[in-house]
Order: structure tokens, then C-alpha cells, then sequence
């Protein structure tokens, strides 16, 4: 696994080690004045009886040195402690340091800086071959933003290295402290509990300080574990209630969250949400040489968490990415379930649309239908399986895109760089709230992802859900199943809106300026009796410079509803506060 260091978590640490060890110290000291207490009466004789022989015995003999080898592992855990903020004072201003990730982001930067360097040797090529004045300053002058762009990649890499050899001393420091310190404590505990079990009894009881109660721990479990099946019967609901799965399938998708959450316990929680919604996002956007190429490069790769260790011919240890069966063998799934789940989560993506029913399937797409649901099942007649299709088709239609949703969020929650801000050449930012809008909205509503804008009533809810859901994470510091659970919660009982609360989080205003800037043109010119509508401002010198018109808003609405209006449908429902995608393109509006 990978070193990863949070400020914040490190610092929870400090303070509850602190805490911890003042209460323990404050204990012990309690205990040896106690103790003392005792032994003097034995030795003075004011004890007799079974008293006295409890004094005697178990005190001088077995007591007190476990007291003394208590005390001694509490000095000890302290001096590490110490070691440990020293550490922890030369890193803690980086926040969050995820040596798996800096290390992406650095080979990420490198590619995108070679891809720029190798721009720019063409650029230089192309100033040589053009004497023109116009188009040798102009290629000059984009050199030289190349060349910056270059220069301020490489202070981004300088930096990133920085931040890993931080990481690595900080490893290095630390690397081995509690290790003894803690041991000894729990052998110190070992022999408190045998302790426990040997001195109940009614002629020689001892009595801890007043106000220790042992019972808090047992009830802290008790509420703790009610907590947590009250928030998996809550999230288990909704998956049926809001995406149509049956309880089989429900289960089997929060199995995927458990076995994240017991084989990745030292990751943030953050971390983990990102891990469960990346996954699920693989079922159906993992398939494919297109998916393969692009959803690593925009959502993060899952080969960051999930490989296997081989050894090259050289000797040389190589990562080996895991598919997607064998991720999910590793966090507790059977191969029976991963059949059923991937059929299930596959078919729930394509029949969320509302799409139509067996009977009108094309042959071969019903044959193909068939053979993917026996794979899962096993063998089934035509008539029960168009039946199957058909409830299914009941159960899925209008129902938001659960995957598409889940790939979306996954693209939220990474935020680091991805070669998907290089999409940045087209939208004029690279940034990762832009690679996260391009896994939603902008990537359904727009020509940015190189393909004509295609969005209806499951990514409408996908998308406007998923930005929802992930600012309900942040804003309120919870996890994505409680996220989850509250805001479909609150949407069923008319407590929020969909679109307003989407356009609290994104603003309308941008979201839809930014498709009308994609899709819809900006300039009109006339040319003799004809006009002509472009993207492009035409060039000032040119004879018709001097028609040139710019559109107004409701032009472009126009535009986009006649060309596109799919994503006029998405503007309107938007500007209307519609919970569910709502078709305009028919009205008069």
C-alpha cells in the first residue's frame, strides 16, 4: 500500500494520544497513592483476616508491578509521542499527501509537459517554413505561452517532488514509533484483565477511583453498531427505492462497501467513498477500448489500489492492475455475485432510459439480452425472460442512471490531475472542476467530449444528483451513503428540489452560458444578400468586417432548440426547477 499522510487525521491523533495519556497518567497516579494505602495497612496491621491476606498477596505481588509496567509503557508511548510532533511539525502545513497519487499526478504533469514540448518543436518547425510577417509573430508569440506553460508544468513537478520527499521523511522518521510502546501496553492490559477476573470476589475487593466506568465502552459499541445498521438499512432502501434494484442486488453493492471499508481502513473516508463510487462506475464504463482509454484518465485509475505483484524477467518487481472480477474476490465477493451484479448494474444503465419492451427488441439485440442474463442465471425460456425484461424494464425505466451517476461522482471526489484536463485546450480551463463537469452535465449536454450532446431523464438525475450529493459531503462533513440516504429522503417528502438545489451549487447562470458558448454560434455576417451565422470572429480586415452582429441569448436558445434540443430540454428544466427532465422542444417556450 501506498504512504498517505493527513494533517488533519495526524493531528486527531496527537490530541487523542495527549488526552489519553494525561488520563492514564491522572489514573495511575490514583491507583499507586491506593495502593500505598494498602500496603501500609498490611504493614502496620490494621488489616486482618481475608483483607489482610488480599493486601498481603495481591497487592505487594501482582498489583503493584502491574501498575509500575503500566506507567513504564505510558512514559514510553509519550516519548514517541514527542518524536512523533517533531515529525509531524515539518509536514503537517501540506495537508493531505497521498504517495500514490503525487506520484500519478507527477507522471501525469510529465506527459502533459512532454505533449507541450512536442507542440512547441512543432510550432518552431512551422516559424521557420512562414516568412509571413502576421503568421511568424502570431506563431511566435504562441511559442512562447507554450514554452511558459512548459516551465510552469515543470515548477508543478519540482514541487510534487517536493511533497513526496516530505512524505518519505516523514515515513522514515516515524516509521517503527508506537510499535514497542504500544506492544507493551497490551501486554500490561493482558495481565489487567486477568487481574479483572481474579480479584471479584466477596473477601477481598478492589475498587477502582471513583467515577471509572467500565460499561461505557460496552454501550459506546452497542450505540455505534445500531448506528451503522440504521445507516445500511437506509442506503439499502434507497438503492430499490431510487434506482429500482431488488434487495439481492442492494446487498450485494453494499457488500462492496464493506469490503472497502475492512480492507482499506487507513484511508480517509473521503478516500473510500471515492474507491465504492469508482467501482461501481467500472461496471459499466470499464468495458471497451474507448472506456479504457478515457475513464482511468478522467475518474482515476482503480490499478492505484487493485494490482498484483509479478516479478519481471530482470527481477524487478511490477504492479499488475486487477480486473474488475478480481477487485471484487478481494473485497468479499463470490463469483456467483459478481455475475448476478455486474448483469444487474449493466442492465440498470441501459433500461433507465425507459427503453422499450422484449417484444420489441431487435433479434439481436434480444438474443444478445438473453445470453448476457444466462451467464448470471442460467438458462431461461423466451416467454419468462421477456417477462423478466419487461418487470425490469418496470422497475429500471425513468429511474436515474446509477452507474453514470456513480463514474460521475468518482470524477468529483478524485480531483487530482488527469490527462482529462487536457480537454482544458477546448473549454479554456484546466482545472478539475472541469474534468468532474465533463463526467456529468458538460459531458451530456455538449460537443466538448467530442460526440453530439445526447441527455434525457436518467443523466438528468445521474448528473444533477451526483453535484448534489457530493456538496451535501463536503458542506456537511458526512459520508456518501449518509449524503445519500438524507438527500433522497428529502427529495421524496418535498423538502428540496433537484434543479434549485443543483443551481445553489453550480449556478444556472454558468451552466448554461457555458452550453450555449459550446453549441450555439456567436457572430452573424452578411455576405452580399446572404447572411451567415459562426462560432468564429472573422478576421478584421476582411471586406464584410463590418456586418458582424453579435447574437443575443435568446438567438442562441433558438439555435440550440432547433439543433440540439436535448440540451435545450436540460437549459429549461434547469430554469424551471424541474425535478424530473422535462421536454420543451414542443412548446411554445
Amino acid at each position: 500500500m501506498s504512504l498517505v499522510y493527513s494533517s488533519r487525521e495526524s493531528a486527531e491523533l496527537i490530541q487523542a494520544l495527549t488526552k489519553n495519556l494525561a488520563n492514564g497518567k491522572d489514573t495511575i497516579n490514583h491507583l499507586k497513592a491506593g495502593s500505598q494505602q494498602v500496603i501500609k495497612a498490611v504493614d502496620g496491621q490494621t488489616l486482618a483476616g481475608a483483607a489482610y491476606m488480599a493486601g498481603e498477596g495481591l497487592f505487594s505481588d501482582l498489583i503493584i508491578p502491574i501498575i509500575a509496567r503500566v506507567a513504564t509503557a505510558c512514559e514510553t508511548i509519550e516519548q514517541d509521542l514527542q518524536h512523533y510532533q517533531a515529525a509531524d511539525q515539518l509536514i503537517s502545513s501540506e495537508g493531505y499527501l497521498d504517495e500514490a497519487l503525487l506520484t500519478q499526478q507527477i507522471a501525469t504533469k510529465r506527459a502533459m509537459k512532454t505533449s507541450i514540448d512536442f507542440t512547441s518543436n512543432l510550432v518552431r518547425t512551422a516559424t521557420r517554413r512562414n516568412p509571413l510577417a502576421v503568421v511568424l509573430n502570431a506563431l511566435l508569440d504562441f511559442q512562447r505561452r507554450l514554452t511558459r506553460m512548459s516551465e510552469m508544468i515543470q515548477e508543478d513537478i519540482d514541487e510534487l517532488n517536493q511533497k513526496l520527499e516530505k512524505l518519505y521523511d516523514f515515513s522514515s522518521q516515524t516509521n517503527g514509533l508506537f510499535t514497542n510502546s504500544l506492544n507493551d501496553m497490551r501486554m500490561s492490559m493482558q495481565a489487567v484483565l486477568v487481574l479483572n477476573g481474579t480479584i471479584v470476589n466477596g473477601d477481598g475487593t478492589y475498587v477502582l477511583p471513583e467515577g471509572t466506568d467500565k460499561s461505557w465502552f460496552t454501550s459506546l459499541q452497542s450505540s455505534t453498531k445500531i448506528k451503522k445498521t440504521a445507516q445500511k438499512q437506509a442506503y439499502l432502501r434507497l438503492l430499490q427505492d431510487q434506482f429500482g434494484f431488488d434487495d439481492i442486488t442492494a446487498k450485494q453493492i453494499f457488500k462492496i462497501k464493506e469490503g472497502i471499508d475492512r480492507n482499506f481502513p487507513e484511508l480517509s473516508q473521503k478516500k473510500r467513498d471515492y474507491l465504492f463510487t469508482r467501482i461501481l462506475g467500472e461496471f459499466s464504463y470499464g468495458e471497451g477500448l474507448k472506456n479504457q482509454l478515457m475513464w482511468p484518465n478522467t475518474a482515476g485509475s482503480l490499478s492505484v489500489y487493485f494490482y498484483d505483484e509479478v516479478t519481471h524477467y530482470t527481477g524487478e518487481i511490477l504492479k499488475s492492475p486487477k480486473d474488475l472480477m478480481a477487485i471484487l474476490f478481494e473485497l468479499g465477493l463470490s463469483e456467483k455475485e459478481y455475475k448476478e451484479l455486474y448483469y444487474n448494474l449493466d442492465l440498470q444503465h441501459i433500461q433507465s432510459p425507459g427503453n422499450v419492451a422484449a417484444n420489441k427488441l431487435r433479434l439481436e439485440i434480444y438474443i444478445q439480452s438473453k445470453k448476457n442474463y444466462e451467464i448470471a442465471y442460467g438458462e431461461i425460456s423466451n416467454e419468462k425472460f421477456s417477462q423478466f425484461w419487461n418487470q425490469k424494464l418496470s422497475d429500471f425505466g425513468t429511474k436515474g442512471d446509477f452507474t453514470h451517476q456513480s463514474i460521475t461522482m468518482a470524477t468529483l471526489l478524485d480531483g487530482n490531475l488527469r490527462l482529462a484536463n487536457l480537454s482544458g485546450v477546448i473549454t479554456g480551463r484546466f482545472d478539475s472542476k472541469t474534468v468532474g463537469e465533463l463526467a456529468g452535465w458538460r459531458g451530456d449536454t455538449t460537443t466538448v467530449p467530442a460526440e453530439k450532446p445526447s441527455i434525457g431523464s436518467d443523466d438528468y438525475k445521474a448528473d444533477l444528483d451526483a453535484v448534489n450529493i457530493i456538496h451535501r459531503m463536503t458542506d456537511q462533513n458526512i459520508t456518501y451513503t449518509q449524503a445519500s440516504s438524507n438527500y433522497y429522503y428529502e427529495l421524496i417528502n418535498g423538502q428540496t428540489n433537484r434543479a434549485k438545489e443543483f443551481k445553489d451549487n453550480s449556478d444556472y447562470n454558468y451552466v448554461k452560458n457555458e452550453i450555449l458558448n459550446d453549441l450555439a454560434p456567436k457572430y452573424e455576417y452578411t455576405a452580399g444578400e446572404m447572411q451567415y451565422q459562426t462560432q468564429y470572429e472573422g478576421r478584421p480586415d476582411a471586406y464584410n468586417a463590418n456586418t458582424k452582429r453579435i447574437l443575443t441569448e435568446q438567438e442562441k436558445l433558438i439555435y440550440v432548440k432547433m439543433h440540439y434540443p436535448a440540451s435545450y430540454n436540460f437549459i429549461e428544466s434547469l430554469n424551471n426547477d424541474k425535478n424530473e427532465f422535462t421536454n420543451y422542444t414542443y412548446k411554445g417556450s
